[in-house]
């Protein structure tokens, strides 16, 4: 088990967890006009951070984002040197390449001090990045971990290439196109102590696993992998909240159906599936570390219920290319 000692979070609802947390809440601020149009001239949904516009480039939007997320962690207590950054984008896709992505990494690398960073792909690229933390810490208890991550749909190449597709009369409705950047930084309990760190959660456990449906394939959706995922982590007092990509899109959706159903000992009946891109839009790449930080961020704040502020929570994740991630996350009232 290792403690979260700081969150951020940026989007076009705020630029902290506590904003997000009220924001949504009273549905302010309402997202500005959409600056795109298709084909027939209708506007395209989607929700952008104001202050960066809508006219920067993907790289310069996810640096911007990233750097945000972090403005408010307690950096410089830490030696930048030594501490281990885990950065999660989105995959290569039209408008962002693999040479785009690197040129992320190399920016928060000379923005964030630091020597080295790590990357993770994918919606569920934060689980697996903070199981390389978990293995990092238990090796050497006395570093420090942030983990980043990032994506947007704010572009022409973006928005382009996720509409081309038809969609089919019985398709599911998803979310507003969005970004968003959320960021952690983690350690051992006994770093925590001793540096007199507040804590703000717990990572309890958390796993990965590939499914065979993807976003790209006709596979039969099952939940099988992630069942079996689900029921391998740490058991605990069955999930009152279950923070994932409920609603986002047919293939997430329909896993989660199957899954909570199929494992339904893990959740006690009162459970409730929330889904933050539902809100703010789908965020690709964010969303598993997004889920973490507003579940912490709702507990502290008392916005899910007593009951709920008390007891660890799920968060999930799937990728585009079928690889699960969940984690059990413990909070601190």
């Amino acid at each position: 088990m290792i403690a979260i000692v700081a969150t951020g979070l940026v989007s076009p609802f705020g630029t902290n967890p506590t904003q997000h947390v009220f924001f949504l809440r009273a549905q302010q601020p309402a997202p500005a006009p959409s600056p795109f149009v298709n084909k027939d001239d209708e506007p395209i949904y989607v929700a952008y951070c104001p202050w960066i516009g809508a006219r920067a480039s993907e790289i310069d939007r996810m640096t911007q984002m990233a750097i945000d997320a972090t403005a408010d962690l307690p950096l410089a207590s830490f030696d930048r040197r030594t501490a281990a950054v885990l950065l999660c984008l989105p995959a290569a896709r039209p408008g962002f390449t693999a040479d785009d992505a690197v040129e992320v990494e190399r920016r928060l690398q000379v923005q964030l001090g630091v020597s080295t960073i790590e990357r993770f792909v994918g919606d569920a690229g934060t689980f697996a990045a903070l199981r390389r933390a978990r293995d990092m810490l238990a090796h050497d208890d006395g570093r420090v971990v942030l983990l980043v991550a990032v994506d947007t749909s704010i572009s022409v190449a973006a928005l382009a290439s996720a509409l081309a597709a038809p969609r089919a009369p019985w398709h599911v409705s998803e979310p507003r196109f969005a970004e968003a950047a959320a960021a952690m930084v983690v350690c051992t309990e006994r770093l925590a102590r001793e540096r007199g760190l507040a804590t703000e959660g717990f990572v309890d456990d958390v796993a990965i696993t590939i499914g065979t449906p993807t976003d790209d394939n006709d596979e039969p959706v099952d939940g099988d992998a992630f069942t079996k995922l689900l029921r391998g982590l740490r058991r605990g007092a069955p999930f009152s909240l279950a923070y994932g990509q409920y609603g986002v899109g047919p293939l997430r959706t329909r896993e989660w159906d199957l899954v909570s159903a199929r494992a339904y000992s893990l959740f006690s009946p009162e459970c409730m599936f929330p889904s933050v891109e539902l809100e703010i839009g789908r965020v690709g790449a964010a969303s598993g570390a997004m889920s973490i930080v507003m579940g912490l961020a709702e507990a502290r704040h008392g916005a899910r219920g007593e009951q709920a502020t008390s007891q660890p929570f799920l968060a999930w994740a799937i990728s585009r290319d079928g690889v699960r991630g969940a984690a059990r996350i413990g909070s601190c009232p």
